[in-house]
Order: C-alpha cells, then structure tokens, then sequence
C-alpha cells in the first residue's frame, strides 16, 4: 500500500500500482516513480503542514479488504488495566510508522509508504504517534501538539484517552530501546518519556 491516502481510488499525484505478485510467501509490488525527498520534522519546517494535510484525507479512506491489527491489540500489553484498552479501538486506517523516511514530499504534498504495520484504530491515533517523531526532531512536547492538534479527530479525542497513550508509548518504546541498538531508538525513547511527563503535568 504506497499512496497518497493509501488506498481506495488513486489521490491525484499518488504513486500508482503497475503490478503485484505473491510467490513463495513474497509479496511484490511495483509502483510508478515519484519525484520528491524524505519530509523534514524541525521546528519551523514547511513539510509539516504538508504531512497533517495528507494525514487527515487518510481518516476517509477505507480499511482495505486486508487483515490489519487493532490498536488495543498493539498495545495490550502497556496497559494497566486492560478496559482502558477501549481508548484505542475504532475503524480508523492508520499507517502508524511516522519515520521520515516514510513519509516524500512531492510539490509540497505528503505521500505516505511502508505500509508493513498498518492498523486499525481511533483515527487520531496517528497523529499522536507523529507527534513523537516531532518532539525527537527538536519540537517540545508543547510545540509538537500543536501541529498534530490540527488532526480534526484529535479536537475530538478525549483528554484521559491521550493520557492513556502517551503512558502507554512511554512503555512501547522503553521496551524498543531495551531491544534495539538503532540509532533512531533512544531519541524516540526521551520523547516518549518527554510527551508523557508533559501530559502528567497539564493533569
């Protein structure tokens, strides 16, 4: 899945799929080329408009006809009490993978790729998950919210749910870091911690 809104009709200016084989467990596919570079996640930068654009079209895509996990099963097990897991669960298609290098800018458009661990969940989901990419790009945990506060399905996210997540990522990428010598993993474990303590003190 390698679109602009991921699936559903081709967006205008999204990749389009030439073909797709499935051989021997693989899955391939192969897509038009695209013009355009890695989003930048700075303070200050002008992708970030351009990623909340696109994000947003995404929660009137359908879920495709796949198997896709649901959030509350992701994050089952960084819950205190498994009822709260209920904060989590919706219908909402969320690519859940907000690296960079994930994301192209294209004419000042966000196209969204590596789709390997798509979901299903509270539509605003995504845009919290892209916040802490933000805050290990140099945003504050204040500063980050402030573009993912964009997202039409956060307006409506309830406060104790975000508290929720924020708890439960602090948790997702403790175990992350504990397991992971990449570089990238450490950064996202400060600003996991960071958002947390952020969202503790506006309690």
């Amino acid at each position: 899945m390698d679109a602009e809104a991921g699936s559903g009709d081709r967006p205008e200016g999204a990749p389009e799929l030439l073909w797709h084989v499935e051989e021997d467990g693989w899955s391939l596919l192969d897509f038009d080329y695209v013009e355009g570079g890695h989003a930048d996640y700075p303070p200050g930068s002008c992708d970030l408009s351009s990623v909340m654009a696109t994000m947003i079209r995404l929660a009137d895509v359908p879920v495709p006809a796949i198997k896709l996990k649901a959030m509350p099963h992701r994050l089952r097990r960084y819950v205190d009490n498994p009822a709260g897991l209920s904060w989590f669960a919706g219908s909402g298609l969320l690519h859940t993978e907000w690296n960079p290098h994930n994301v192209l800018i294209t004419n000042r458009r966000a196209l969204f790729v590596d789709w390997g661990r798509a979901s299903t969940g509270a539509a605003w989901i995504d845009s919290g998950l892209w916040l802490l990419w933000l805050i290990a790009h140099g945003h504050s945990p204040e500063q980050a919210e402030r573009p993912a506060a964009a997202h039409l399905a956060r307006k409506l996210a309830p406060a104790a749910g975000r508290d929720a997540f924020a708890r439960a990522q602090h948790r997702v990428w403790d175990s992350i870091a504990e397991q992971s010598e990449d570089d990238w993993a450490t950064p996202m474990q400060n600003a996991a911690h960071a958002w947390h303590e952020h969202r503790q003190s506006q309690s």
